[in-house]
């Protein structure tokens, strides 16, 4: 870590392209995005255990998606070599310390002393998409066609129990150490809700909503009771993750997404205030654009998004019958 932090960002790489350091809501405290792109919660459960011995923020927001806790979805390769791992050797210190990486930030850190442009807490962890020159089409295809097929996301789902432990233990390690948690379940195109439910695991992500659910409940109440965490959910069917796919003869790009999978930052700033409670006047935020989830309030939320369901997949039959020939020839590969 470069500096101390109040308020640290993490999840997916959802949360690690769409969620803005500079959302101005937390008062100009210093902000980190600690996302990690093709994490399991394996990972961020040893991020969480990794950012409290180091740091101690007052808040910790919490991106969280229905892959994340997939059986099938284990460590990246490179996990091993990074200090978030139980058995971080010297061996991978020394890997580390000679690596390209390194060295590129070792020299680009002295020229930026040298002449006098360094700053003080300039990075702030946030890695910007490069997809913006790929047409959304093409974008949401690609996506959507390793979704359903890649057997660490939708391909080959499994709930892992150990993921959903493993939860547990780093809410309660943020519980114990006096760190506000918002936590929320990402917001992703309502084709995402369509593949998952053309895969028959609409049953599993409900489950899942539903065990969640149960986590956060349990820790708060270990705690008296008080609303340490907070759970939002951003998924399923609202006024932005129904958005319209333009089709690629316009020419045209998406005002919510990047591709199928991954919001923009504008979108990651609604989410922000709609759990902070903290409002913009630069971003006017949909009434129904994310429910505060609870036991109190998760069946209802699950019975309304059933609903929305059936009313997008009859205004967007073209769209779903794309969907299913993506996921025949994902399957037929």
């Amino acid at each position: 870590w470069q500096c101390d932090y109040d308020v640290v960002y993490l999840g997916s790489s959802r949360a690690e392209t769409g969620l803005s350091p500079d959302y101005g809501g937390f008062n100009k405290a210093p902000v980190y995005n600690a996302g990690l792109k093709g994490s399991s919660m394996y990972e961020i459960y040893y991020l969480v255990k990794y950012l409290l011995r180091h740091q101690q923020p007052q808040s910790v927001v919490l991106g969280l998606d229905f892959f994340l806790f997939n059986e099938n979805q284990r460590t990246q390769d490179d996990f091993a070599l990074s200090p978030l791992a139980e058995d971080w050797a010297a061996v991978a210190t020394f890997t580390n310390l000679v690596s390209t990486q390194t060295l590129y930030e070792s020299w680009y850190t002295l020229k930026e002393n040298i002449s006098g442009r360094a700053t003080a807490c300039s990075y702030n962890g946030q890695q910007v998409s490069k997809r913006n020159g790929t047409l959304p089409r093409e974008a949401f295809d690609k996506i959507l066609t390793r979704y359903v097929s890649n057997p660490a996301l939708y391909g080959d789902y499994e709930l892992s129990k150990e993921y959903l432990e493993l939860l547990r233990s780093a809410l309660e390690a943020l519980i114990a150490a006096d760190v506000k948690v918002y936590a929320f379940i990402s917001p992703a195109h309502a084709l995402h809700s369509e593949a998952i439910l053309e895969l028959g695991l609409q049953e599993t992500f409900e489950d899942w909503k539903r065990r969640v659910v149960e986590v956060v409940t349990n820790a708060n109440d270990n705690k008296g009771g008080e609303q340490h965490i907070i759970l939002w959910d951003f998924s399923g069917y609202n006024s932005i993750t129904t958005e319209a796919v333009p089709d690629e003869s316009t020419g045209n790009y998406m005002r919510w997404f990047r591709d199928s999978s991954h919001y923009r930052p504008v979108v990651g700033n609604m989410v922000m205030q709609r759990i902070t409670g903290k409002a913009s006047a630069q971003t006017e935020l949909p009434p129904d654009f994310g429910r505060m989830l609870s036991s109190d309030t998760l069946e209802a939320l699950l019975s309304d998004q059933r609903a929305a369901g059936m009313v997008y997949r009859q205004a967007n039959v073209d769209e779903l019958e794309h969907l299913r020939t993506l996921i025949r020839d994902a399957r037929a590969n």
